[in-house]
């Protein structure tokens, strides 16, 4: 049972991927779900992705964020200060189709947040892109309370509440980055948000919360999420005891999209999900032919999050994969150009125990040394080289040392993962792949040249074998006593 229904999520997921078409103002959000939908997947399964798979998810994401944030540069998340604008003179017609792309305007900073979490680098949570959105936010949560407020607009609220739900979603997420540039605002306005919803669930009729079962559970995600950064009062205490005691009367009633979204937030509440919601979910899959584009997002995360737990074996979902076909005789010309000399030196003991010794500084500035022995290296190059090899190391990094040539009138990077004979004791183990393979998630046109003073594990080994026999994936190894033979003909041990 397992296992089919695995292969359920994979073939929604490529169906999710095959949809991925349209970047319109009205189809913003398909593609900002599939993104958050990416991004959780890569955090919940971790290493438990098939490596080729991984690179797929991660190149698909850069391929969303970079579409969405192109998008936003011509307004600059105007419909956040003009829906104010709208409501103070009355157009109120205009102010709910503002409210509906201020969400999805919203949903695009919540995709820049996560792209800034998932290649752990904040640079862009600092530029003139986040500073427009956090001076206009205020006028579209300021805008929120006066439509909540206002009873003539009561066929307002639920947009409403669905646009004050995603502003605290990315405030809070911008908090928990740690960022300190916006850390006041964001609590302020999160602060504001939570007084709103609870006060507004308190007030309303409990049809109300049986009619919108998965606003009711977003409701609650953020006022719990809130409590982390807002001290809790006792409106929001019985706001969330209230909506708890009516999700026991709805899973039973609530439709598949109602429930796929009630499962995604409760999940992220972190408290234990009933077992009838997942059941319920499977059920009405079950017998679903045809799930709607705009529910795929939503089914395909309902199901990653039910098996992370469940199962322990990787994912395939066997996405397609291309590579640019390089040829490694034109690369080591150029850089190694004494290369096919290797097999004809004998290296010895101390000559190896020198490269076990060498630190992941010492074998890049090594690098450095041999690569300018080639004087038709420009100098362009030759003072890239010079910063990789001192560069220090962060998460952001794509490679260890990384460096372009030009083969065929073409730019390609030359990409160097080391291992050096201090960080491995024995062998490198298999899990070290995702780092081997990191540039092909950044680089359409690279090649890969991994060094490691110590020998590749059988395993590893294997895996690269097999990629570069499937795919012409276009990674070669220096390894043990060949790297001691480079390294010994150039001179540097």
């Amino acid at each position: 049972m397992v296992q089919g229904l695995i292969q359920k999520l994979i073939g929604y997921t490529q169906e999710m991927f095959d949809k991925l078409y349209d970047f319109t103002e009205k189809e913003k959000r398909y593609p900002a779900n599939v993104a958050f939908t990416i991004f959780e997947i890569l955090q919940t399964y971790k290493n438990r992705i098939e490596p080729l798979d991984d690179i797929y998810l991660r190149k698909r994401f850069i391929d969303i964020y970079e579409k969405l944030i192109e998008t936003t540069y011509s307004h600059f998340f105007r419909n956040l200060y003009q829906s104010l604008l709208s409501y103070q003179y009355g157009n109120y017609l205009k102010l709910e189709q503002q409210i509906n792309w201020a969400i999805y305007d919203m949903e695009i900073m919540h995709v820049n947040i996560l792209s800034s979490i998932l290649n752990n680098s904040y640079e862009k949570l600092e530029d003139s892109l986040i500073n427009s959105f956090f001076e206009r936010i205020k006028d579209m949560v300021e805008c929120d309370r006066l439509v909540i407020e206002n009873r003539d607009l009561c066929r307002l609220w639920i947009v409403t509440l669905y646009n004050l739900c995603t502003a605290n979603k990315v405030l809070n997420l911008y908090l928990r980055t740690n960022r300190e540039t916006y850390k006041k605002d964001s609590i302020v306005l999160c602060k504001k948000i939570s007084h709103l919803l609870s006060e507004f669930v308190n007030q309303c009729n409990i049809e109300e919360i049986y009619k919108h079962p998965s606003l009711s559970t977003y409701i609650l995600l953020n006022l719990e999420r809130n409590e982390q950064f807002v001290p809790s009062d006792n409106s929001n205490q019985s706001a969330m005891i209230k909506i708890k005691k009516a999700l026991l009367n709805i899973y039973s009633k609530a439709s598949l999209k109602d429930l796929c979204w009630m499962y995604i937030n409760l999940y992220h509440i972190g408290k234990e999900i009933p077992n009838s919601v997942s059941e319920l979910i499977l059920e009405k899959l079950s017998k679903t032919e045809y799930v709607d584009r705009q529910l795929l997002p939503q089914v395909v995360l309902s199901l990653a999050y039910y098996f992370s737990d469940k199962y322990d074996e990787k994912l395939h979902f066997n996405f397609p994969v291309e590579f640019e076909r390089v040829n490694f005789e034109n690369i080591f010309r150029i850089i190694f150009p004494k290369y096919l000399e290797v097999q004809e030196v004998n290296i010895s003991s101390s000559g190896m125990s020198k490269l076990y010794n060498m630190s992941d500084t010492e074998i890049r500035e090594a690098l450095v040394k041999i690569i300018k022995t080639n004087s038709k290296i420009p100098n362009y190059v030759r003072q890239k080289l010079e910063i990789e090899s001192q560069k220090p190391h962060t998460g952001t990094e794509i490679s260890d040392f990384e460096f372009p040539i030009q083969i065929g009138g073409q730019t390609l990077y030359v990409c160097f993962p080391i291992k050096s004979g201090r960080e491995i004791s024995s062998t490198v183990p298999e899990k070290f792949i995702y780092q081997i393979l990191r540039p092909f998630v950044h680089y359409k046109y690279c090649a890969v040249i991994f060094l490691t003073a110590k020998k590749c594990s059988l395993n590893l080994k294997n895996m690269i074998e097999k990629y570069k026999n499937r795919f012409s994936i276009p990674i070669e190894v220096l390894e043990y006593s060949n790297l001691g033979r480079l390294f010994k003909i150039y001179g540097v041990i």
